[in-house]
């Protein structure tokens, strides 16, 4: 047996010939292991939870985080806001406060500072809905300026205006709509603020729609306001009360339900809800009112002043209806964890 394998004494270890087989697991293990190119969020388009900033109406990008599409949008945005706002602050400045354009500069003046804060927010915060909202206003004054100037008085300021407007609208719709579209599809901000369940990012938009027509439903009130303070020549004591009161309602009703939703307060909603069909009845009886106002002998509408407040009063009744509707979506959702989801970091660290 020696002669035939050799001297154990004088060979090489058996353990040294073979070759262990835990090592050769290892290193199949680590060839296994291996990992692929990692993909980032910025590889998918998502911003880095460091560049976003909490702030008292949500998760917003800074600026620096805002595309150059972005930027030529808000630029062309607000650039055509400030020169239609100056264009009305003169006509206001010569115009009578008995006529009807002095009504109509009013609730421009309005619609102008809305449409500020939709284009503003609407690109830090990613909104698709009030970016289509305010596509969809652009649209609508260019519609009222091109009336009101065919159908009224015409001078230089209205003419100058009305040029701005439809140099302007087209652009600021079709860049507004894409970069709407693009909001919607990528859930880029939705998806950095609660996460990767599918559920939150759900009820997190639908959350997000509610508070967009809240302020659609503000600006209609404001400008229902306005246009109801000045269509009569006699406004009634009792007109003046409602709308003063009812104004501060308004605006209650409207911080209250921007704030209890997304904070899942139920007996502040349960007090939203309460108020909420209060402005119906109202806006109902001053349509019926409006129109009817011509049917008086002597009242004319030449200006449009009532068919514009029919309209308004139209659009705010169907406004406030969608508002009650995602409200009421909003609120049976409570208690699904969308709540700890948009606590800040410092007060989740506090508590």
């Amino acid at each position: 047996n020696q002669a035939k394998y050799g001297s154990l004494s004088g060979s090489v270890p058996f353990s040294e010939k073979v070759v262990p087989v835990e090592n050769t697991i290892t290193m199949d293990e680590k060839t296994e292991e291996q990992p692929a190119a990692s993909i980032t969020f910025a590889d998918l388009g998502i911003p880095l939870a460091a560049n976003l900033q909490d702030t008292v109406l949500g998760t917003a990008r800074p600026l620096s985080d805002i595309t150059w599409k972005e930027r030529i949008y808000l630029a062309l945005m607000l650039l055509s806001i400030v020169a239609v706002t100056v264009m009305t602050l003169i006509r206001l400045r010569v115009v009578n406060t008995n006529d009807p354009d002095f009504t109509f500069c009013l609730v421009l003046l309005l619609n102008a500072a809305f449409c500020v804060w939709f284009a503003v927010e609407g690109v830090l915060r990613e909104r698709p809905s009030e970016l289509f909202i305010l596509s969809f206003a652009t649209v609508i004054i260019m519609v009222y300026l091109i009336v009101n100037y065919a159908t009224g008085s015409r001078n230089d300021v209205k003419l100058a205006r009305l040029v701005i407007a439809c140099f302007f609208c087209p652009v600021l719709f079709i860049l507004g709509f894409v970069i709407a579209c693009e909001y919607h599809m990528s859930k880029r901000l939705i998806f950095r603020t609660v996460g990767a369940n599918e559920m939150l990012q759900v009820l997190y938009r639908n959350l997000l729609v509610f508070q967009d027509f809240l302020k659609f439903d503000l600006q209609l009130g404001g400008s229902m306001i306005i246009l109801i303070l000045t269509i009569a020549k006699d406004i009634s004591l009792r007109d003046i009360i409602i709308l003063s009161v009812g104004g501060f309602v308004t605006v209650v009703w409207f911080i209250l339900g921007f704030f209890t939703m997304s904070r899942e307060w139920k007996i502040g909603a349960y007090i939203f809800f309460l108020f909420s069909p209060v402005e119906l009845a109202y806006v109902f009886y001053k349509i019926y009112d409006a129109a009817h106002y011509k049917d008086i002998p002597g009242n004319k509408d030449s200006d449009g002043l009532v068919d514009a407040t029919i309209a308004c009063g139209v659009g705010a009744v169907a406004v406030r209806l969608v508002v009650i509707f995602t409200a009421a979506v909003v609120f049976r959702k409570f208690g699904n964890g969308l709540r700890d989801k948009l606590k800040p970091p410092s007060s989740e660290s506090n508590s």
